[in-house]
């Protein structure tokens, strides 16, 4: 993953998630990528690979998306080899509930 400089390896091995964000709000919204988390069958929860995730997209980090506008983020996780992930929590802010979204 990333150029000669910015190579990373895996403790296990990648899964990327991409995902629409748009902000339907009133006011401009922080996109956090360290907020999303990745869930397997069991429960277990993995959270993104940051520097993976911004070598995968180096614009991304936390962006801020302005009312009515919207970004393609892929997300970035390492994961154990042969896990399979079920879900994905998504949440517009660290402090924030957060809703699952089934993965198929």
């Amino acid at each position: 993953m990333g150029d000669q400089f910015t190579s990373q390896t895996p403790q296990g091995e990648y899964v990327l998630v991409t995902v629409n964000v748009a902000n339907i709000g009133n006011e401009q919204q922080l996109f956090d990528t360290t907020s999303q988390k990745l869930l397997d069958a069991q429960g277990r929860e993995y959270a993104t690979d940051t520097v993976a995730t911004v070598t995968e997209d180096p614009n991304l980090g936390f962006s801020q998306i302005n009312p009515g506008n919207s970004l393609v983020a892929t997300l970035v996780f390492d994961i154990p080899t042969g896990v399979s992930p079920s879900e994905i929590e998504l949440h517009d802010s660290l402090f924030s509930g957060g809703v699952t979204v089934t993965l198929g």
